[in-house]
C-alpha cells in the first residue's frame, strides 16, 4: 500500500514530535539521579508546561517524593493552574507573573524545586522590572517580533526588560536547590536563551545589547527610561544565587530530525540530514530551498547512478524570521516559507515531484492555529485556481489566506512540545511505502 507525499512528510514530523514528548524523556529513570532527602516543589512555565508538569510530577511520585507544591503556567491547555500571554505578554502574562512571585513567598525553604522551562517561557511570565511601564514593555515584545529579530536576539533583549528572566528567578528560589529541566527552542541549545534565561546567568553585556539594538535601530526607539534600565548589568556565573541550579537539556531540534530521519529510513527513503540551521528571512529562505530542490530533482532524473524510484528526504530545522509591518494579516514564519518554497517548485520544474513541510514542532505558526502547511509543485497554481494573487499574497505578507486557498495549510493542534521548526521535503516520482506499514 501506498502513501501520498504529503501524508508521508507529515508521519515523519510525527515520529520526530514523539522523541521530543515529555512523557518520553522526563522518565523517573531521568529524574532518579537528582532526588535528594528533601520534599520536593514542581514549577512549569512554557508552551509544554502542562505535559512537563504531569511527568515530572509521575515520576517524582514514583520516586517517593511527590510535589508538596506545584504551579503550571502555560498559554491556556488543559492541565495548567495559570495562563499567560503570547506571543506578546499583556495582563495575563502580569498575572501570571504576580502568582509566581506569590508562590515562590510561600514556598518552604527546605525543598528541591524542580522546574520545567520550555519555549514560550518569555511572553507568559513577563511582568516589567522596575522602571519598566507594562505598556512599553507589551510595546517593545511587538517591535522586537515585528522587526525580524532572531528567536536568539529576541531572548537576549527581553530578558534586560523582565522580571523574572536571566537569571531572576533562580535568584528568587535561592537557597533551595534548583533542578532545571529545558526543552530547547533555541539554536544552539543554550540555557541562558531558553525562554531567556530564567535559571541561568547572561554572558551578555550592556554594551554588547546596546549595540544590538543599534544593529537593529531599535535603541533610540526605546526612550531613556528603558534605555537606562538595559544598561544594568544581569547576573552573571560567578553570582551566589546561582550556586544551587543544576540545568539538564532534555531535548532538542536535533533529536526531533533524527527521529524524523530514523522512521523516513525505516521506509526505504534515501535520508539527507542538513546540519546547518535555518536562519534569515522565511520568504528568501524558502525560495533558495525551492530551487535547490528543484536542481536536486533534475540531478537525480539525469544521473546514472542515482535511481529517481529511490525517494529522497532533506532534512531541515531551525527558525526562520519575517519582519512585519503593524498592520500585517495573520500569519507565521513556515507559512511564509512554504509559499515562496511553492513558487520556486511551480517555475522550477519537475512538478509533482518534490513537496515540502514546513511546521512549527509546537503545532502553531505565529499568530494563527496552523502549525504550518505541506506545498508542492502544483500549489502555487491551486491559489491562482482559487481567485488569489498568490505574488501578492507573498508580497504583503498573506501567506496564511494563500496557502487555505490553496488546500495547503496544516493545523494538526498543540503538540505538547516544543524544539523549533522543521522544513521536510521529499522527491518521489514514485509512490512511498506506507506509513502504516
Amino acid at each position: 500500500m501506498l502513501s501520498t507525499p504529503a501524508d508521508f512528510l507529515k508521519s515523519c514530523f510525527e515520529a520526530g514530535i514523539a522523541a521530543v514528548l515529555p512523557e518520553r524523556i522526563l522518565t523517573a529513570d531521568r529524574l532518579e539521579p537528582t532526588i535528594g532527602a528533601r520534599p520536593t516543589a514542581l514549577l512549569a512555565i512554557g508552551k509544554a508546561a502542562a505535559p512537563m508538569a504531569a511527568a515530572i510530577d509521575a515520576s517524582l511520585t514514583t520516586l517517593g517524593r511527590p510535589p508538596v507544591a506545584r504551579l503550571v503556567i502555560g498559554h491556556g491547555q488543559p492541565g495548567e493552574i495559570m495562563a499567560g500571554d503570547h506571543p506578546v505578554p499583556g495582563t495575563a502574562s502580569q498575572r501570571a507573573a504576580d502568582a509566581l512571585g506569590s508562590w515562590i513567598r510561600d514556598l518552604p525553604i527546605a525543598v528541591d524545586v524542580h522546574v520545567a522551562v520550555s519555549g514560550g517561557t518569555s511572553a507568559l511570565i513577563a511582568a516589567p522590572l522596575p522602571g519598566v511601564d507594562a505598556d512599553e514593555l507589551h510595546t517593545v515584545f511587538a517591535r522586537l517580533l515585528h522587526a525580524g529579530l532572531d528567536i536568539t536576539e529576541m531572548n537576549l533583549i527581553r530578558k534586560r526588560l523582565t522580571r523574572w528572566s536571566g537569571g531572576r528567578l533562580a535568584a528568587a528560589l535561592a537557597p533551595r536547590r534548583t533542578i532545571g529541566w529545558l526543552i530547547s527552542d533555541v539554536p544552539g541549545d543554550d540555557p541562558s536563551l531558553i525562554g531567556s534565561g530564567p535559571l541561568s546567568a547572561d554572558s551578555w553585556s550592556s554594551a554588547e545589547i546596546t549595540a544590538l539594538l543599534r544593529r537593529h535601530e531599535l535603541w533610540t526607539a526605546l526612550g531613556a527610561p528603558l534605555q537606562q534600565v538595559i544598561a544594568k548589568e544581569t547576573l552573571k556565573s560567578n553570582d551566589r544565587a546561582l550556586a544551587e541550579v543544576e540545568l539538564h537539556i532534555l531535548a532538542s531540534n536535533a533529536d526531533a530530525l533524527a527521529a524524523a530521519a530514523r522512521h523516513a529510513a525505516s521506509h526505504g527513503v534515501r535520508v539527507h540530514a542538513v546540519g546547518t540551521p535555518l536562519l534569515g528571512d522565511a520568504a528568501t529562505t524558502g525560495t533558495k530551498l525551492g530551487a535547490a530542490l528543484i536542481a536536486a530533482h533534475h540531478r537525480a532524473e539525469s544521473s546514472v547512478i542515482l535511481s529517481p524510484e529511490i525517494a529522497e528526504l532533506w532534512l531541515h530545522g531551525g527558525e526562520c524570521v519575517v519582519a512585519l509591518p503593524d498592520d500585517a494579516p495573520p500569519g507565521g514564519r513556515n507559512q511564509a516559507l512554504a509559499l515562496a518554497a511553492a513558487h520556486a517548485l511551480a517555475i522550477g520544474g519537475g512538478r509533482n515531484a518534490t513537496t515540502l513541510l514546513a511546521a512549527g514542532t509546537d503545532g502553531r505558526d505565529g499568530t494563527t492555529d496552523a502549525a504550518g502547511a505541506v506545498v508542492d509543485g502544483d500549489t502555487w497554481e491551486r491559489i491562482r485556481d482559487a481567485g488569489r494573487d498568490p505574488a501578492a499574497d507573498l508580497a504583503r505578507h498573506d501567506a496564511h489566506a494563500a496557502l487555505g486557498a490553496g488546500g495547503a495549510l496544516w493545523a494538526p493542534g498543540p503538540t505538547g512540545t516544543n524544539v523549533m521548526d522543521v522544513v521536510l521535503a521529499l522527491r518521489s516520482r514514485g509512490g512511498i511505502p506506507s506509513v502504516e506499514g
